[in-house]
């Protein structure tokens, strides 16, 4: 009994039986010693673990554990020693830490039902193993394209860019991802050429813009680009992705296509001929060039508002001719007409056309491509050729035209060949010295090249000159040969011959 106290210690209870005593001792030793292990093994877990997010439950559980072997401890205490006042305290501080950890745990029981299974962290982590790799694969598809691709943050950052990116601008990684776009592009072109769409794909929108840039090492060129916002799992916005294609030789191309196009525009439209193109199923007139108005002398827009309406302008003699051709044109394969059109101040003029059919993709001729030239001046030529033909063709003298680059006869009428004893066409292709008589002081070809070097020297030339026929019978013929630019045959020497043996 203790004498201040008034109690006996516990172990009078066990009788002080040695075993019994040390039953309890090992027991009640081992358990504390157990109590006070587990709370540094939870410290040290909390220590390692701070993401995980209820260690605070950790800390409780130790002092709940630690205060568990402090009621051991006082067990083996009070074996030898009455406190049991001081063990009761200790024993109701237990019990206040145990009824709060037990409170606490109650709402936290539902939160930590929700915690992923080990089969499902193992799933999830199979599936982010899956994510980390399909990334990898986008990484190296969009490292793999020609386009460079760029993800900007809401503060213009960036946050990636792809290799081909960095070759456009001769960056490295380092120079760019944490940099803003105004240290790459330069404030002015961010501000205004950039700024501007990664604000409104900030907000949502998609878009694209093309523009000129100076480059390093490129020099200028023509990018274009293409904005989209980029979405979180959330659907909310925290940036842009920007994609840019450099397609100067395409643009080079336009530009040189545009200039060709403005060329050949200036070329047809200063053409003195008439091109045109007409669409067979829509029955327009889809193009007309100006040298029209200076030939029909009416205005282009007539033609355009009416194509049917020029037929009024036709010859009443070749109206009903042209009138089936227009509505038959695409179907007739002789797309080549001649006709006359009465201009508004009534001159008459001669229209030479040539149509040439435009196919589509089925083989269909859909539209009519032609060439209307006015032959006025040729057909007054060709007339005045035919008129003199007729002349010469019956002159009572013999005329023929000689080459004046090779000598040979491109032409001799019905009498000059009478007069030397061929017959008709016979002549043609031969060279002009067969006609001319040799002797043993002069050969054929010397008298032709003196009757030659006296036309070109004088113009004209008359003469005398002793000629043999095809059966060899020489005679004299009195000769005027002058030298003119023939508009079939060239230049040539046309000599009109008159038999004179007689006289």
């Amino acid at each position: 009994m203790d004498l201040l106290t008034g109690f006996i210690p516990h172990g009078h209870c066990y009788l002080w039986q040695p075993p019994l005593v040390s039953l309890h001792l090992a027991s009640d030793g081992i358990i504390a010693l157990s109590y006070y292990s587990i709370p540094l093994t939870l410290v040290y877990f909390v220590q390692k673990r701070r993401d995980f997010p209820y260690n605070w439950v950790f800390l409780l559980f130790g002092t709940f554990i630690i205060s568990c072997g402090t009621t051991h401890l006082m067990a083996i205490w009070t074996l030898w020693h009455p406190d049991y006042w001081v063990s009761g305290m200790i024993k109701a501080g237990t019990a206040a830490i145990s009824l709060y950890t037990a409170i606490a745990l109650i709402p936290l029981i539902p939160q930590l039902l929700a915690l992923p299974s080990i089969t499902a962290l193992e799933k999830e982590i199979d599936q982010r193993k899956q994510a980390e790799t399909r990334l990898q694969q986008y990484e190296r598809i969009i490292s793999a394209t020609s386009d460079g691709v760029i993800l900007l943050d809401k503060h213009y950052t960036y946050r990636l860019a792809n290799q081909s990116y960095l070759d456009l601008h001769q960056k490295t990684s380092d120079d760019v991802i944490g940099h803003s776009l105004a240290e790459i592009f330069g404030e002015t072109a961010f501000q205004t050429q950039v700024k501007p769409y990664v604000d409104q794909s900030l907000s949502g929108e998609t878009l694209q813009f093309q523009d000129w840039f100076e480059l390093p090492l490129l020099g200028k060129q023509y990018i274009s680009a293409s904005f989209f916002p980029y979405l979180e799992v959330d659907q909310t916005i925290s940036g842009v992705v920007i994609s840019l294609r450099n397609i100067t030789p395409l643009k080079q191309i336009e530009e040189s296509l545009r200039e060709s196009k403005l060329k050949f525009r200036q070329l047809i439209d200063n053409v003195r001929d008439v091109l045109y193109l007409y669409d067979l199923q829509t029955h327009e007139m889809l193009y007309l060039s100006p040298a029209f108005e200076t030939i029909w002398g009416i205005p282009c827009a007539i033609a355009y508002q009416n194509p049917y309406g020029l037929l009024e302008y036709i010859h009443p003699d070749d109206r009903e001719r042209l009138t089936l051709v227009f509505e038959n044109m695409g179907k007739e394969n002789d797309l080549a007409q001649e006709c006359r059109i009465v201009r508004p101040d009534g001159e008459i003029r001669w229209i030479l056309t040539r149509n040439f059919p435009v196919f589509d993709d089925s083989g269909q001729v859909y539209r009519i491509a032609g060439i209307a030239e006015d032959i006025t001046e040729r057909k007054a030529i060709q007339n005045t050729l035919e008129l003199q033909d007729i002349i010469v063709k019956n002159m009572a003298e013999g005329v023929c035209l000689v080459s004046a680059s090779n000598g040979n006869f491109v032409y001799a009428n019905p009498k000059f060949e009478q007069i030397f004893g061929y017959d008709i066409g016979e002549l043609k292709g031969k060279h002009v010295s067969i006609v001319n008589y040799e002797d043993e002081s002069t050969s054929a070809e010397e008298v032709n090249q003196e009757i030659r070097e006296n036309v070109l020297e004088k113009g004209e030339y008359s003469y005398e000159v002793y000629n043999v026929k095809k059966d060899g019978t020489p005679f004299w013929c009195r000769a005027t040969t002058s030298y003119f630019d023939h508009p079939e045959y060239g230049k040539v020497l046309v000599a009109v011959q008159e038999d004179i043996s007689d006289r």
